[in-house]
């Protein structure tokens, strides 16, 4: 099955007729940087359309589309139990490079990471 990827808004989603299969949710960072840096807010694929490559494909899409836009930084945090998800691996596989952590952010002893990749010369 050959994905069509559609921005909406601040979302690349893919659909299977009326229904929505996957989607990713970006926004750009409430600072002074003009649109530089984008954020990766949340990504999700149904159930039954996982292990299939469409959350690759569509961080892939999200990646390519503000590269030829000229952003300069991707990011992403992610959630409590990251290491146990192919997400984890799939954006180390994808560039990111994790760049810090938030010790006890969900409760005491699960924290979350910040994720970073360059997209383009600043």
């Amino acid at each position: 099955m050959k994905h069509k990827i559609e921005r909406q808004g601040h979302n690349f989603v893919i659909n299977n007729g009326a229904k929505t299969v996957a989607y990713l949710y970006f926004k750009y960072a409430r600072d002074e940087s003009k649109y530089r840096n984008v954020e990766l807010s949340y990504l999700h694929v149904s159930p039954s359309y996982r292990r299939r490559g469409i959350g690759t494909l569509l961080t892939k899409h999200f990646l390519q589309y503000f590269k030829d836009r000229k952003v300069v930084w991707a990011s992403l945090w992610t959630g409590k139990d990251i290491e146990k998800t192919k997400g984890y691996v799939m954006y180390k596989k994808l560039g990111f490079k994790q760049i810090a952590v938030q010790r006890d952010y969900h409760a005491k002893g699960i924290g979350t990471r910040l994720f970073v990749k360059r997209l383009n010369k600043g």
